[in-house]
């Protein structure tokens, strides 16, 4: 079953993750304002994917990539809602650049703990 878990919540990490990516970069050259409250709805579903690998991650032995991404998952979504006052002005785009490279790491962190997860092996019980 871990398996099988695994698989569909890197693959919707990875959906999700696309997505915003093509509606941050739209948004970025002022296309699709309008869509911003999918932005955030598909945000949240990024957010509790890569939440759940890094829990996943953390069943497995892992610790400092759970951490990382939780981390992560944490800080995307607060650094994107209130990015609209950091820094207004010509130098906003630094901040967009922010939470676009945090939202790469994200996607970065859940695939490298889907491959962390895949390589664990349960520990053998001992014989009587």
């Amino acid at each position: 079953m871990l398996p099988r878990l695994t698989t569909f919540v890197r693959r919707l990490l990875g959906l999700t993750g696309m997505t915003e990516v093509v509606l941050g970069l739209a948004f970025w050259t002022h296309h699709g304002l309008g869509l911003l409250p999918l932005h955030m709805a598909v945000g949240m579903t990024f957010v509790l994917s890569l939440i759940i690998l890094a829990v996943l991650g953390a069943l497995t032995g892992g610790r400092g990539l759970p951490l990382l991404g939780s981390a992560l998952a944490i800080a995307t979504p607060l650094f994107g809602m209130a990015q609209v006052r950091i820094l207004p002005g010509r130098g906003h785009w630094a901040v967009q650049g922010t939470h676009l490279l945090l939202g790469i790491a994200g996607m970065v962190v859940g695939d490298r703990l889907t491959r962390s997860i895949r390589a664990w092996r349960a520990p053998i019980p001992a014989a009587w």
